[in-house]
């Protein structure tokens, strides 16, 4: 007995990311979730500051427009980078645009980053010219870029 299955016409696929990064000013990304107290104090946003501070945004935040003005966007992902940029006093932040405005998404089914995807980071980073040793004092690994000189 063979399964038959019915055609349909397979719907364009649509991507959920725009293909280019826009760089945005800060006052125009309306944050959708408002940040525990004491985050900001924390060992993590503190790494996140010296990073941005260091070596700049490598993964951009995530924002959708807002589709009553145009000058608006929604933050879905990325609300420790925008605050550590705020604290750091620039006034544009580069941005993934969103087409969908589904925060939900982003905010509570995002997987925090993998030991995986922090490695290709920073391997961007160095492709970039950032020193190894620059990157693990930012990061606070340096024991890590001790054992790397050891075995050199």
């Amino acid at each position: 007995m063979s399964i038959q299955s019915e055609s349909q016409p397979s719907a364009p696929i649509q991507l959920g990311f725009a293909t280019e990064t826009l760089r945005l000013p800060v006052a125009s990304i309306i944050p959708l979730k408002k940040l525990p107290s004491g985050l900001l104090a924390s060992e993590k946003f503190k790494q996140i500051l010296t990073s941005i501070r260091e070596i700049g945004i490598i993964e951009p935040p995530m924002v959708a427009p807002d589709k009553t003005n145009p000058d608006i966007y929604m933050l879905l992902d990325g609300h420790l980078r925008l605050e550590a940029v705020k604290q750091l006093g620039q006034t544009e932040i580069t941005c993934l645009i969103s087409n969908d405005d589904e925060a939900f998404t982003y905010n509570k089914h995002i997987s925090r980053l993998s030991p995986v995807q922090e490695h290709k980071m920073i391997v961007k980073a160095t492709q970039q010219g950032v020193p190894i040793e620059r990157l693990a004092q930012v990061l606070g690994i340096i024991q890590i870029a001790e054992l790397i000189d050891d075995h050199a």
